[in-house]
């Protein structure tokens, strides 16, 4: 282990004993205990392995323990799998370059700029490396400058981020900083992993306490609710996924739920209409609720009803899978299609799906 990884081991341990209380694995504290966590003895006994041998490693001096002492440490600590992993990784001889921001492949951006939902690419340090119309919607990223463009600074130092995240923002930050330190005590030592950890130091009082916790979580999909100061609450599930091009590469995707569909569908349009890439816009609104649903001008197959895609071909009930919404991609209409001939084709849309599924009012924007 490099010098700056054997001082991450050792704090690492020396704060998963102190957390460990002495009736969790089956000690009897006695009247004159000093400390509520372990002794470093006690954990020596634990794992099987000599006391002076422990406090070399949680001294950070130079020792290399084997897998097998690693695994032992792991189980008298009562570890977590990820904080097991994270013992393992750091144990690990790891020779690398200095770091480097990474570049995102131009096939990569296109999808994300492509997607109909919230989506960003961010590397190793949290770097925010590219990002499309609906993340930009929801989240603002191109208010940082260059430099400053960093999930975590975004998250921990950001005003306006702190109030979209509203009451759950505290523990939403405490799980990226348990995140990230994942990643950075692979990294101890790295110059540009110790120039973003000074700044989140000086710039987040609520970070340093989170960071000196010494916490460790694996990466999960999950839920997140914001408050946008336009678009109102907003429910969004978030996934994140490695790219195969280069793995330190991470997809991040926020996929919004169903009473949030509507608030961050426009920005999609918008951005459609900006590049081109469409020549009509067609909302179709029901007064007993049908959803709010951007059309490109390919030809449509579905839309929605009450939370429902309804086929236009079969005229039957299938289900809304992802965006909720399905159209063909084949049969696209000429954009120098006149927009009588749009508006028509778009009246005979619209009685036919008056004839069977109620009152439906089309609104039409020519390009």
């Amino acid at each position: 282990m490099a010098d700056a990884r054997r001082i991450e081991f050792g704090d690492f341990l020396r704060s998963r004993r102190e957390k460990l209380t002495p009736k969790a694995v089956g000690i009897t504290p006695g009247r004159r205990r000093r400390t509520s966590g372990l002794r470093r003895e006690e954990v020596a006994e634990l794992a099987g392995i000599g006391v002076d041998w422990y406090v070399r490693l949680e001294q950070g001096r130079t020792v290399n323990p084997s897998i097998t002492t690693v695994d032992a440490l792991a189980r008298a600590l009562r570890l977590s799998k990820a904080e097991h992993a994270h013992l393992r990784a750091l144990a690990r001889d790891a020779d690398r370059p200095a770091f480097a921001i990474e570049s995102v492949p131009d096939a990569i951006r296109r999808m994300v700029e492509g997607l109909n939902v919230p989506a960003y690419v961010t590397g190793r340090r949290w770097d925010l490396l590219a990002w499309n119309t609906a993340a930009e919607q929801v989240f603002r990223f191109s208010r940082f400058g260059e430099t400053d463009r960093n999930v975590l600074l975004h998250m921990l130092t950001d005003p306006a981020t702190r109030k979209l995240f509203g009451a759950s923002w505290a523990d939403e930050a405490k799980r990226m900083v348990a995140q990230f330190r994942v990643t950075y005590d692979v990294w101890a030592g790295d110059r540009a992993f110790a120039e973003l950890l000074e700044q989140l130091r000086q710039r987040s009082p609520q970070f340093v306490a989170w960071w000196e916790a010494h916490e460790v979580r694996g990466t999960a999909s999950g839920r997140k609710i914001l408050n946008h100061p336009e678009k109102g609450r907003l429910q969004f599930e978030y996934s994140s996924f490695q790219a195969n091009d280069d793995p330190s590469l991470k997809l991040v995707i926020y996929t919004p739920l169903r009473d949030s569909i509507d608030r961050v569908m426009p920005a999609i349009v918008g951005r459609w209409l900006r590049a081109g890439e469409i020549g009509i816009d067609i909302t179709l609104r029901r007064t007993a609720g049908c959803r709010r649903l951007a059309l490109s001008h390919r030809r449509v197959t579905a839309f929605i009803i009450g939370g429902r895609a309804v086929d236009l071909q079969a005229h039957r009930v299938v289900s809304a899978i992802g965006l909720r919404m399905r159209c063909t991609a084949s049969e696209n209409r000429s954009k120098r299609e006149s927009t009588q001939s749009q508006n028509a084709h778009h009246k005979l849309l619209h009685d036919r799906l008056d004839r069977r599924h109620g009152s439906l009012r089309p609104v039409v924007t020519a390009e």
